[in-house]
C-alpha cells in the first residue's frame, strides 16, 4: 500500500487551493478503488476550508463507503485524529439528513 505524505505534495493545510491540490493526488486511486495510507508526518494544523475541498470533494464524489476502502491515515496525532473523526462524522450526519 502506498504512503502519500502531505508535505510532499502541498504548500499547506488552510487554504481550499492547495485542498484541490490534494484532491487531484488522491482521485486517481479512488477511480481504482487502490488503497492508500495518507501521512501526517510534519503537519501541525490545518483548516476546513482544506478539507472540504479535498476529503469533503472525495467524499462527495465517491462516497463515504469508497473514501473508507480507498484511505487511511498515518502519523496522526491525538488532536488530528479527533479532528478528523469529527470531520467525518460531520460529513456522515449531514448526508444523510
Amino acid at each position: 500500500m502506498k504512503t502519500i505524505k502531505l508535505q510532499t505534495i502541498i504548500d499547506s493545510t488552510y487554504l481550499s487551493s492547495d485542498g484541490l491540490v490534494l484532491y487531484s493526488a488522491l482521485s486517481c486511486y479512488f477511480d481504482t478503488k487502490t488503497p492508500i495510507k495518507l501521512s501526517f508526518d510534519g503537519i501541525q494544523a490545518f483548516s476546513s476550508s482544506f478539507f472540504n475541498s479535498s476529503l469533503g470533494q472525495l467524499l462527495d464524489n465517491y462516497g463515504m463507503n469508497t473514501f473508507k476502502e480507498v484511505v487511511s491515515f498515518v502519523d496522526v496525532n491525538g488532536s488530528q485524529a479527533k479532528w478528523l473523526r469529527k470531520y467525518l462524522d460531520d460529513y456522515k450526519n449531514l448526508s444523510h439528513a
